[in-house]
């Protein structure tokens, strides 16, 4: 039975578009995440690069590994005005899609901006609802399972996510926000409410598109948004009280609803045990000189003189450290 056991999980901000391993994560954001949620990797290239620029939001594109093997990318967006982080996206490789990888990384990103001392107001996401929660992709499917791990808060009011520009009108749903704070407040104000999804519709959506639509399309954007705000702020300014908050409403957890499985293992990668290397590593360095003495030894005892087994000791050991290469390449695989 095998003793000590773990895994390793890591995070890597990028800064820089041409970093090689950004453009494999890249790759794998594209296989992962549906069309109708994503935003094209031209886009996110472009505002990534101009980041020191940008005064309104920046963005945090971060690689993920597991063990030292890169697995993933995730993404998110600090609105510099709100002070709101807006979590996009996390996307890994298939095998690695289960709930534990999901939690795991969402807790180091989270930390990230703590340890780097990037003051937030909340952490926001956003979850669909299509056709009242029955029709809403994997990716919110296991998004919801994770905020119920993470005690995220579900608002309780309308929210509709805007259109990835003027042709993508899959992604113009109905959705949820979900909310996470330093204390699980139970409420917050109907103006609290409206200016965070003023936040993200008008410093986060409008800005972005402001920089990739000419003029006409700009104003035809804007009115888009303008609509789906005003259909907001019509039904939230109707209420009695407070917007509320439900901290444990994790039906994403009941054996009863139709969301694929996603819990499980982590795949295991293997690794070479710090003994095995320290043996080889003797192995490489000390037989040699062992077989060297021998050799000398025994030239001596049988009157050879030792420049006459220079060439048999060479080869001894060319061949020993040979073996003991293969060996060790051959454990890696």
């Amino acid at each position: 039975m095998k003793g000590d056991f773990g895994h390793e999980f890591s995070i890597r901000r990028i800064h820089k578009i041409t970093d090689e391993e950004y453009i494999e994560a890249l790759r794998i954001y594209n296989e992962s995440i549906p069309f109708e949620i994503r935003t094209p990797t031209n886009e996110i290239n472009l505002w990534l690069s101009k980041n020191k620029e940008n005064n309104y939001f920046e963005i945090f594109v971060f690689v993920l590994y597991l063990d030292g093997k890169l697995i993933g990318l995730s993404m998110t967006t600090y609105l510099k005005k709100s002070k709101i982080v807006v979590d996009e996206y996390l996307a890994v490789l298939d095998q690695y899609r289960i709930n534990t990888i999901f939690v795991v990384y969402l807790s180091l990103i989270q930390s990230y901006y703590k340890e780097n001392n990037i003051d937030y107001s909340y952490y926001i996401t956003e979850i669909s609802n299509k056709d009242s929660g029955e029709s809403i992709n994997w990716e919110s499917q296991i998004s919801l399972k994770v905020l119920c791990a993470e005690e995220f808060g579900k608002i309780n009011a309308p929210y509709y996510t805007l259109p990835l520009g003027l042709d993508n009108y899959e992604s113009n749903f109905e959705a949820i926000l979900y909310i996470k704070t330093n204390d699980n407040i139970k409420s917050i104000s109907k103006e609290t409410y409206l200016q965070i999804v003023k936040s993200i519709y008008y410093d986060y959506f409008l800005v972005w598109y402001e920089k990739l639509m000419n003029a006409e399309e700009v104003i035809q954007y804007k009115q888009e948004i303008q609509r789906n705000f005003e259909l907001i702020q019509k039904k939230v300014l109707d209420y009695s009280e407070n917007v509320s908050i439900t901290n444990s409403n994790c039906i994403a957890l009941n054996p009863k609803n139709y969301f694929k499985r996603t819990a499980g293992t982590i795949p295991v990668t293997k690794k070479q045990s710090n003994k095995a290397i320290f043996l080889i590593i003797c192995a490489v360095f000390i037989l040699p000189v062992i077989i060297i003495l021998g050799y000398s030894k025994l030239m001596m005892l049988i009157n050879i003189p030792l420049s006459s087994a220079t060439s048999i000791i060479g080869s001894v050991i060319t061949v020993v450290i040979t073996s003991l290469v293969t060996l060790y390449i051959s454990t890696k695989k």
